[in-house]
């Protein structure tokens, strides 16, 4: 399935009032709930896998973490994504004991698991390029960020 059929604004969850990032992942998980993207089981497995596997990445200009479970609590394929209000610690990919402050999530739903590492690859070359990242970072509504992450999805001009 092409990446940009897995990203929809309806999934764009813009400045989020959350103190932990529990919270934040309940707030996503319950909409994605709603919406028949994720199974009842999807919320403890997000929290236990980013316990045991965070995934908060620090690059270059940002912060960002991409949450994330295994194909079987997922019921329909999607990229959601969410910032918050404030920075919220998240544990650092990779980096035991390290916590990253994050303002920028993108949920991956996949229900493939070979799927799972191009986009996650895909996503890293997003990360790395700077008028991305600029462009996440000042866009002010759900109209733009849906705009900002679409587009290169949908022209992969990279």
């Amino acid at each position: 399935m092409p990446f940009d059929e897995l990203f929809h604004q309806h999934l764009i969850f813009s400045n989020l009032k959350c103190e932990t990032a529990y919270q934040l992942f309940e707030k996503v998980g319950s909409c994605l709930h709603k919406e028949n993207y994720v199974k009842s089981s999807y919320l403890s497995a997000l929290t236990k896998r980013e316990e045991t596997y965070p995934t908060g990445l620090s690059l270059e200009n940002i912060n960002i973490a991409i949450p994330h479970t295994d194909c079987e609590h997922i019921s329909s394929p999607f990229i959601a994504y969410a910032n918050t209000e404030k920075p919220l610690p998240v544990g650092s990919m990779g980096e035991k004991n390290k916590t990253l402050q994050v303002s920028h999530y993108f949920f991956l739903g996949i229900t493939e698991s070979k799927t799972q590492v191009e986009l996650l690859q895909y996503l890293m070359t997003l990360f790395t390029n700077h008028q991305f990242v600029q462009g996440l970072k000042h866009a002010k509504s759900e109209e733009e960020i849906f705009q900002v992450i679409k587009y290169p999805i949908r022209s992969e001009v990279l």
